[in-house]
């Protein structure tokens, strides 16, 4: 697992020479386990092709979608792609949209959570 402090940038994320653009990359999971946020991510772009990655914000402290407090996070519709993300410190921003393809429905959504720490792997 890599920290976050080694990651800078809004739509590409950069560790040691390593870029990863989640920008496009598909939601697999969003959900709150104890006091953790686990966002899984298929279609992640790297250096060298694509990748899934996971971002982990631990002892989350503030939930904030669409610019209102809230107390819980999960996934609005089966599919979401993400269509910005940042990461901080502490906190971790990203937009995502959201699909129902049977029922043709759809939203975009933004979310600010902040926590503890922010981690991110690619496996």
């Amino acid at each position: 697992m890599i920290s976050n402090q080694n990651y800078l940038g809004t739509r590409g994320v950069v560790s040691k020479g390593n870029e990863m653009d989640f920008h496009e990359s598909t939601v697999e999971t969003l959900q709150q386990i104890g006091g953790d946020l686990y966002l899984k991510l298929s279609g992640v772009f790297k250096d060298d092709g694509t990748t899934n990655a996971r971002i982990i914000v631990r002892e989350i402290s503030s939930v904030i979608i669409d610019g209102e407090e809230n107390s819980k996070i999960s996934m609005n519709f089966p599919d979401g792609e993400v269509l910005a993300l940042r990461v901080k410190e502490r906190e971790l921003f990203f937009v995502v949209e959201w699909n129902d393809f049977g029922s043709r429905r759809s939203q975009t959504n933004s979310y600010l959570i902040k926590g503890s720490a922010v981690e991110i792997d690619n496996n």
